[in-house]
């Protein structure tokens, strides 16, 4: 199903590069340029501390929930469900490798709360050897696939890999389109896509994350 070189494709141990020490560089969804950002609060929240902080807020404030919800997103308040990988390997073109598989699991629930909204967070620690050539030849691609394995949102790219060092990249999808598919069962799937045979894509951690907003109801 996926053609690449068993000989350049190896497991390496992960010794000097520490992924999540690593800044963040965010894609920009439509050019794939990544910037890097300061991100001051990246930490989900559990669900019951959202909902003691939201009951907190309407107790002493007597807020309408519109306004207390305002004030849990400005705090950047989250839970989160995710997958994640620490494997290295690298391996040269023709490479076309899955590298990781998430099926998402049941959503919780709260008696007081509501979910306001959801992304899907992929972050991906990617480098390649040989980047002083020009040109791109190394792809990030995630894919979406329901509980019969039909592929419900086609492989498309989130970020390059031209630089030579690791860098942390981070891909947030917020498409309704795309979201609207990621539903209890289905899975989603992040491939590494190499297509120089003078280079050497490499990878040393990935995760993919789905991130939900709660608040108070407002009806």
């Amino acid at each position: 199903m996926f053609a690449f070189h068993h000989a350049l494709l190896r497991s390496t141990p992960l010794d000097s590069v520490r992924p999540e020490s690593l800044p963040i560089w965010v894609v920009d969804p439509k050019t794939l340029v990544p910037t890097r950002k300061s991100l001051a609060c990246d930490s989900a929240s559990l669900l019951e501390d959202i909902a003691h902080a939201a009951g907190l807020i309407d107790r002493l404030s007597s807020f309408p929930a519109p306004i207390v919800n305002d004030i849990l997103q400005k705090a950047n308040l989250f839970t989160q469900v995710a997958n994640e990988t620490f494997q290295a390997i690298s391996g040269r073109a023709p490479f076309d490798h899955l590298y990781l598989r998430f099926e998402v699991p049941s959503e919780e629930r709260h008696p007081e709360l509501q979910v306001l909204d959801s992304v899907m967070v992929i972050d991906c620690v990617v480098g390649e050897s040989n980047a002083f050539h020009d040109g791109v030849s190394g792809w990030v691609e995630f894919d979406v696939k329901n509980a019969k394995d039909q592929t419900v949102v086609p492989r498309r790219p989130i970020c390059v890999v031209p630089c030579r060092s690791f860098r942390r990249q981070r891909f947030v999808v917020d498409d309704s389109q795309v979201l609207a598919h990621v539903q209890v069962g289905h899975t989603i799937a992040l491939y590494l896509h190499g297509c120089n045979p003078e280079r050497s894509l490499r990878a040393v951690y990935a995760r993919i994350a789905i991130r939900r907003r709660w608040g108070l109801p407002t009806e």
